[in-house]
């Protein structure tokens, strides 16, 4: 299984991050985005953890593949 942060959770993002959390050979690890309320509300939903930083994606090691969206 594939662990994967989604980085970016505009409205893509978000799509993209349902769907991961969906994917049975892919385990959604986190969320992150500059505008944390957009990140807060993704995890919530979705029940991951938002990471605060990069830094702390880069550090989970977990998080093998990460997902970069735009808006």
């Amino acid at each position: 299984m594939v662990g994967i942060a989604v980085l970016g959770c505009g409205r893509i993002g978000r799509i993209h991050a349902g769907n991961l959390a969906r994917h049975s050979r892919a385990k959604l690890v986190s969320v992150f985005d500059v505008a944390g309320d957009a990140a807060r509300q993704t995890a919530t939903e979705l029940g991951v953890q938002r990471a605060q930083s990069l830094d702390e994606v880069w550090a989970d090691r977990e998080v093998t593949a990460a997902v970069i969206s735009g808006t």
